[in-house]
């Protein structure tokens, strides 16, 4: 399943309400086109004039090029809600995954049966759909190649 802003929205409303006890106000989600990074929580951040950290600009952020089993879409998502509850409450952790970060994605596997990580591996069918992107845009490149070859050749 390749992520949507209504599908993500629309989970958002529904674990913001089971898992989060509806604290979690709305805030922008953006699509992108990442390869590396699944899903994201970031804001800016500034001091002000008398050296208060400052936020703003608060957004969720997923990648179109992933196309997940919609259990691990849902996963993905509640991992960057736990990141944007942590924020939003103003509390203290270690690090982006530190111990607080760990205790509530156990917690949340616990009681609600997910399987939630701080990395995604993925699935053997995301490693196929890889798999599949890498040979066709190298085969693309390929005739890309050499349809310039036989076109340079021809002018001799």
């Amino acid at each position: 399943m390749i992520p949507t802003i209504p599908y993500i929205e629309a989970k958002f409303d529904a674990f913001n309400k089971l898992i989060f006890g509806g604290e979690l106000p709305r805030i922008p989600i953006a699509l992108g086109s990442a390869t590396r990074v699944v899903g994201a929580f970031s804001c800016k951040v500034r001091r002000n004039f008398w050296g208060k950290k400052e936020y703003s600009d608060l957004k969720l952020r997923f990648s179109q090029k992933f196309d997940l089993p919609e259990n691990e879409l849902e996963d993905v998502i509640i991992h960057e809600m736990i990141h944007y509850y942590i924020h939003f409450k103003n509390l203290k952790d270690k690090s982006a995954h530190g111990p607080l970060f760990k205790n509530l994605m156990n917690q949340i596997n616990k009681t609600f049966g997910r399987k939630i990580s701080i990395r995604y591996r993925g699935s053997s069918a995301l490693r196929i759909h890889y798999i599949d992107q890498s040979i066709l845009q190298s085969q693309l490149q390929g005739a890309n190649q050499l349809s310039l070859k036989d076109s340079q050749s021809s002018k001799f």
